[in-house]
């Protein structure tokens, strides 16, 4: 169904912008059915424009920038694709973009998007045969995630009362609880998540959420990292990564419970990159869609008991840094406030340093490809050498001045000063 919603919003504390497709594609069966934007359950959205400049973006030969008006529609259509992975589990999806007597397709991924040539869908058989093609294709040709599927209604109370049992707290009763899967090297073990703890905000990139999950068999809440790692040379898998720390007796971090790349779910945008129909971009890396679970499910530092613990927090990540760097000869090379995690209560409570995915063996360092270097680390922690040139080489120098920043960042935000 294709619905008029360039006037009809939903109240939605995420979309605090409410944000609003000019149509919006629903299937037949989707909830509702829906008769305003409902990001939870759209298929598509397209997005019309009266005016040729308001185009953002400029085919082959010609190189002219983008009038500011394009500028905006790029924006808003980054933020209707943001929206998309914000409020579902998806692989890719697909925009349409109608600029007067014009039309192109977009096609996104968590590396980039690949965006068709404009043409006149009123004197072409482009537009029809597409939408065509889009009604015949399945959940999964239409970039849906099938490894996550919604609990049924009694996986979904035996979740809850795992969650109840930890004395884990949704933070919506009446959000839906899903299904996921999680693929490791044996078979696929289920998981019960609700909404993350933690999503970036993004268009593309990894697109990290992390889930308290409740494990059915054991009666546990475990924590679920769901992202979108980069495939390229020297990058492990984070679970890999753990495994070698933990077999090293490396404190405080968490154990590796099972992990794994979801089958079948890899970018495709990078692969076009030198396509000889091709516009000039720039480099873009390949992503697998990965999964994680840990042991422990921790609360960020703005929950500490005291600025005391705040500190101890960071000594004994920088403790878990200084074992990984002696006994493994790994990098973290991504310390921000958000991996740094506390675990315990009164006196045993601690600090764990989490997210390794970025890490990089030492000698993997002097070969390391800059342009994933400049991408590694969180602008507010970054060291200084690292921000005025993103293709030094990292060093542990850079990750000690990045957990000095996290104090003074954390300190600054959260323990109440005159």
């Amino acid at each position: 169904d294709f619905v008029d919603t360039s006037s009809k919003g939903k109240e939605d504390s995420v979309d605090k912008w409410k944000l609003r497709p000019d149509v919006s594609v629903y299937s037949k069966d989707a909830p509702g059915p829906p008769d305003r934007t409902c990001w939870q359950h759209m298929e598509m959205c397209i997005e019309m424009k009266d005016q040729v400049h308001e185009d953002p973006f400029v085919d082959p030969p010609r190189c002219t920038p983008s009038a500011i008006s394009g500028t905006r529609t790029r924006a808003q259509i980054s933020d209707y694709a943001r929206l998309m992975w914000h409020h579902q589990h998806r692989t890719f999806f697909f925009q349409i973009l109608v600029i007067k007597d014009f039309a192109r397709l977009l096609r996104y991924d968590r590396a980039g998007v690949i965006v068709s040539e404009a043409f006149r869908y009123q004197k072409t058989p482009y537009l029809a045969q597409f939408l065509c093609a889009f009604n015949d294709l399945d959940d999964t040709r239409r970039g849906k995630d099938t490894t996550v599927t919604l609990a049924s209604p009694e996986e979904e109370q035996s979740a809850k009362i795992v969650f109840a049992n930890n004395k884990t707290k949704l933070d919506d009763d009446n959000a839906p609880i899903f299904k996921v899967l999680v693929h490791d090297d044996r078979d696929a073990k289920a998981f019960f998540v609700s909404n993350p703890l933690f999503r970036y905000p993004s268009a593309i990139g990894r697109g990290t959420r992390c889930y308290v999950a409740a494990d059915l068999e054991t009666g546990k809440c475990v924590l679920l990292k769901d992202s979108w790692r980069y495939d390229v040379d020297g990058i492990t898998q984070e679970g890999a990564i753990y495994k070698d720390l933990n077999a090293e007796g490396v404190s405080n971090i968490a154990q590796v419970l099972c992990h794994g790349d979801v089958p079948d779910q890899t970018t495709l945008t990078a692969d076009f990159v030198n396509a000889s129909w091709a516009g000039q971009t720039r480099s873009l890396s390949k992503h697998k869609h990965y999964r994680i679970v840990l042991d422990a499910v921790g609360r960020t530092l703005d929950k500490a008991s005291s600025s005391r613990s705040i500190v101890k927090a960071i000594r004994d990540i920088l403790v878990a840094h200084k074992e990984a760097y002696e006994k493994v000869d790994i990098l973290h090379r991504d310390l921000s406030y958000h991996n740094i995690v506390l675990i315990g209560d009164g006196d045993d409570e601690r600090g764990i340093l989490i997210d390794w995915d970025l890490s990089r063996s030492l000698t993997s360092l002097d070969t390391e490809d800059a342009r994933v270097r400049g991408r590694t680390g969180t602008w507010q922690f970054i060291s200084h050498a690292l921000l005025q040139d993103p293709t030094k080489k990292h060093t542990i120098q850079d990750d000690l001045e990045s957990s000095f920043w996290i104090l003074l960042w954390t300190l600054l935000h959260y323990v109440p000063s005159n």
